[in-house]
């Protein structure tokens, strides 16, 4: 959002503005200077937001909306509240590289693909070097950026034994012992630590998220032996916390009188069936079943 908008001089003499009603002529200078707008003349805009600054009611705001849209000016979309100023670029230079820098960030944040589409050809319309290209270029740069920042946190950062990253770290490896006493631990220690550093401040993790996933993952037949380290967590997060859910869900939907058969005898000394296991034994005798049914 920019802190202010220029108008041009030519404004008032243009023959278009000219013809327009006083009503018009101030619709239309509020769609080029309102607080939303973008530098690359698309931006988002609620009716109500519209009604609450010009003062006008829903039907008026619309009217208004249809006719510049008939004058062949804006266009409003209603499922995603954008507007799009047609000859916006005509009267704003993207030349310099910090206005292209910035428009190609706007852009990709457009929710309607069609007005994408049609700044890029009301770019090649009026000369302006301004192509997808440009975005792909962003997108990789920002990328590359990204994972400069990564490199350099893994080369400064250093974590004592007080940290809840390195803490993370030590559980992880913890878990994949548990079940895998053999295992070789290789690495370092130092870049799990960072690889949930990176889990927390970039992606937005919860500690108890990842506590949660890991015993989950660990405890898993078929996950356990693919992640074998901070970084395949961290890159497979989301599925195993979305499978983790679904199978939880999938518990507490069982009959109560199917898990009260899981649950110890009190004078039993036999420990409790836990109900996740007895989930997945059942997933895997069904699967046998289908496989049994499909060889015969």
């Amino acid at each position: 959002m920019a802190i202010y908008r220029q108008v041009h001089v030519d404004f008032w003499q243009d023959g278009f503005v000219l013809d327009l009603t006083s009503e018009e002529k101030y619709f239309f200078l509020y769609l080029m200077t309102n607080s939303k707008t973008t530098q690359c003349g698309i931006y988002e805009l609620p009716k109500r937001i519209i009604e609450t600054e010009t003062g006008y009611n829903r039907e008026t705001v619309e009217k208004l909306l249809d006719r510049f849209s008939d004058y062949g000016k804006v266009e409003y979309n209603n499922d995603t509240k954008e507007l799009m100023i047609f000859n916006w670029i005509k009267y704003n230079k993207i030349n310099s590289p910090k206005v292209k820098q910035c428009i190609v960030k706007e852009l990709k944040k457009v929710k309607h693909q069609p007005f994408v589409d049609r700044f890029y050809r009301l770019c090649k319309q009026f000369g302006y070097p301004m192509d997808t290209v440009s975005v792909n270029y962003g997108e990789e740069q920002e990328k590359e950026e990204e994972q400069e920042k990564e490199r350099k946190g893994r080369r400064h950062l250093a974590y004592d034994d007080d940290s809840p990253y390195l803490q993370l770290a030590q559980y992880l490896l913890d878990k994949i012992k548990s079940w895998k006493p053999d295992f070789v631990f290789r690495g370092d220690l130092q870049k799990w630590a960072n690889e949930f550093r990176l889990m927390c401040d970039n992606d937005h993790r919860l500690r108890e998220s990842i506590v949660a996933v890991i015993d989950w993952a660990t405890n898993d037949p078929f996950w356990q032996t693919k992640i074998m380290s901070a970084e395949k967590l961290r890159k497979q997060f989301d599925a195993l916390e979305g499978q983790m859910r679904n199978e939880r869900d999938n518990v507490r939907s069982l009959p109560q009188r199917y898990i009260e058969t899981v649950r110890p005898n009190a004078l039993s000394s036999q420990p409790a069936v836990s109900p996740i296991a007895l989930e997945r034994e059942r997933r895997k005798r069904e699967q046998q079943r289908k496989q049994e049914r499909r060889g015969g």
